[in-house]
């Protein structure tokens, strides 16, 4: 009986403590935390875009690059260099940045959206831009004091 109603308390707190996360009032980082936490993102984007990047020009049949293929580097693009900023974009949407920083965060993000559209679209103008390609997202991090964010 102690057992059982240990199971249904332990069950309530558990359902509690779900319930509690992600609704109602969101709590906001400070600007600290937010700039350690992007930081964070960034940089482990950054380096697994490099690393990605190196594998690929390696060993481009293991990464899916058909390097015999004039379409080589838009497939280098979009299977190797654009899912890391993906991946780092949708996690930087996670945060809840300082009330101050909401807007210019959000137009970060948007940025960089944006930015990903355009590559997914064509790849091609991503080779041609070189680092100009997220020119508005990095301008946008800089004002941020996010440097790991503008190195894109």
């Amino acid at each position: 009986m102690v057992r059982g109603a240990f199971g249904i308390l332990v069950g309530l707190l558990v359902v509690g403590a779900v319930a509690g996360c992600g609704g109602g009032d969101e709590s906001h980082l400070s600007k600290a935390q937010f700039t350690k936490q992007a930081e964070a993102i960034c940089t482990s984007a950054y380096k697994e875009r490099q690393k990605q990047g190196q594998f690929a020009l390696d060993h481009p049949d293991k990464a899916g690059i058909n390097d015999k293929s004039p379409n080589a580097s838009e497939e280098l693009v979009v299977k190797v260099a654009l899912p890391p900023v993906i991946k780092m974009t949708e996690e930087l949407e996670e945060l809840s940045p300082p009330e101050a920083d909401e807007e210019t965060v959000e137009a970060f993000v948007d940025a960089l959206n944006k930015e990903i559209e355009n590559f997914e679209e064509d790849p091609n103008a991503a080779l041609i831009a070189g680092r100009s390609a997220y020119a508005n997202a990095s301008k946008i991090a800089n004002e941020l004091d996010l440097e790991s964010c503008a190195k894109f």
